[in-house]
């Protein structure tokens, strides 16, 4: 029996791909449209490209957003890292000042959990932490001194301001990717609409219909470690401080689609060998949530790692273009 569920079934409604490349694909619908000449399809513009627009600029202005938050988080790594030299200073100071490591001050005040609570801050902790030291500065400014007070009270302040700057950069990249899912599927509902008239226009010839649609844009080429191709693209979750090994063949592409779909930033590195102990290298690349970024795999190494840092689980999405 012949099914009809072709012509009622919007087949790119659950489509899995990058909006950069469904937006490709959708621009170029467009343009072949614009193109063929034909009166009844160049009309079929009229009311698509306003919605295509609509919907591409939004991935523009995620893009925007993007950026914003990579500098906010960049400002705000700034201040981790005086925070740090800082602490260090702090922990010689109070070891001068109250007689030793094993002071009240330094057991049960300062370092409670030793110098390690310090260089292992977390996001989670970093509040508590840069607190913490501002008020104990302010308590014992007659014996640490006042330069060392304003340096705690002024990173106190920074930490603040860089804090809440990416926390609404990342609103804004969330809200972003809000819009966009939802303006796609505007775009979906259009695009389908276009070619079952596109179709009607063809249904002595329907073969044509084909020259308006280039769907290898979508089409991902994965191949696992046997080369067995892979239908959908590579995705995989990341728990805190874990590192995934991608088992995938990236070397056979040129250019691979990296995807954080998580909420915290992720970091991927390459290596020449296989990593028994995994460290996550200062040149790591930073990929931040909801950030999208190709790379050239000319010059990727031999294994692929990504990590995650964060308490919160990481997901990635990896698609060979």
């Amino acid at each position: 029996m012949i099914s009809l569920d072709i012509l009622t079934v919007n087949f790119w409604k659950n489509l899995q791909c990058s909006h950069k490349r469904f937006r490709l694909f959708v621009e170029d619908c467009t343009v072949k449209a614009k193109a063929s000449g034909i009166p009844e399809i160049v009309d079929l513009l009229t009311d698509t490209n306003p919605i295509v627009k609509f919907y591409s600029d939004e991935i523009n202005l995620l893009d925007a957003t993007i950026s914003d938050q990579r500098v906010a988080t960049a400002l705000k790594n700034i201040v981790y890292s005086d925070y740090q030299i800082a602490i260090r200073g702090l922990e010689g100071a109070v070891i001068d000042v109250f007689k030793g490591k094993k002071s009240i001050q330094y057991t049960t005040e300062f370092f409670t959990h030793g110098l390690g609570e310090y260089s292992d801050m977390t996001e989670h902790t970093a509040q508590i932490l840069f607190t913490r030291t501002e008020l104990l500065t302010t308590k014992y400014v007659t014996q640490l001194g006042i330069p060392r007070q304003t340096l705690f009270a002024d990173l106190m302040a920074s930490y603040t301001a860089t804090h809440s700057a990416q926390q609404l950069a990342i609103a804004n990249v969330v809200n972003c990717n809000a819009q966009i899912k939802k303006k796609v599927v505007d775009v979906k509902d259009i695009i389908f609409r276009n070619i079952l008239k596109i179709a009607a226009h063809f249904y002595k010839t329907p073969g044509e219909v084909k020259n308006f649609y280039s769907e290898t844009v979508l089409h991902c080429r994965h191949k696992n470690k046997n080369g067995e191709p892979i239908e959908k693209a590579y995705e995989a979750s990341i728990s805190k401080l874990s590192v995934l090994l991608a088992d995938i063949s990236y070397t056979k592409f040129e250019r691979l689609l990296f995807e954080n779909l998580g909420t915290e930033s992720l970091y991927y590195f390459t290596s020449d060998t296989e990593l028994e102990v995994i460290v996550i290298p200062e040149d790591a690349t930073e990929l931040i949530s909801g950030e999208e970024k190709i790379e050239e795999t000319s010059t990727f190494k031999k294994f692929l790692y990504i990590a995650n840092k964060s308490e919160v689980k990481g997901k990635i999405q990896l698609s060979a273009i």
